[in-house]
């Protein structure tokens, strides 16, 4: 049995927020990467391309867990 993921999309004039997808990857990592997004936000920047697609998956895995759950 199958049933459609609800999908997070609220969209305006300017802005549009949406659940994260795999094509995401390069943007994901350029923010991800960048450190003083991360001064402002407590967190880490990565170092590796490779880093910020584990946490693109795991963020994509959760989504998709708490979109069924």
């Amino acid at each position: 049995q199958t049933c459609a993921l609800p999908i997070l999309k609220i969209e305006t004039q300017r802005l549009i927020l949406r659940d994260y997808r795999p094509e995401d990857l390069e943007i994901y990592y350029t923010l991800k990467a960048e450190p003083t997004v991360w001064e402002d936000l407590g967190g880490a920047a990565v170092h590796q391309k490779g880093e910020a697609a584990k946490l693109l998956g795991d963020t994509i895995a959760s989504q998709i867990s708490s979109d069924t759950g």
